[in-house]
């Protein structure tokens, strides 16, 4: 039964990958154009991703597909993915304590 639960849970889904992994297409679940961009925009911002693009196949449907190539094999798609995520989180938590920091100095 657990791991039914964890099948439901998984969010996303490498769909094709390339024999050195340097090329890799992933399949977001649930999700739509607000993460599509951002991973996209983090994605283009890194050296080693040679494209970055994504896909909604249809308007009804809640899922991304992502396409990752990075410049050789010597970095994987899955780690130039898992790299723009860190990147996202940094850059929002930072957006949230320049916010945090903000709305301090309206309460006095």
């Amino acid at each position: 039964e657990e791991e039914s639960s964890l099948e439901e849970e998984r969010k996303i889904e490498i769909t094709f990958g390339d024999e050195n992994g340097s090329c890799a297409t992933f399949d977001l679940e649930n999700e739509d154009h607000t993460l599509g961009n951002v991973l996209r925009y983090a994605l283009v911002k890194n050296r080693n991703v040679d494209f970055a693009g994504y896909t909604i196949l249809h308007p009804s449907h809640n899922n991304i597909t992502l396409r990752i190539q990075t410049v050789d094999e010597s970095v994987p798609a899955t780690t130039a993915l898992v790299t723009a995520i860190d990147d996202l989180k940094e850059i929002s938590n930072h957006i949230l304590g320049c916010f945090q920091e903000e709305l301090k100095t309206i309460e006095r």
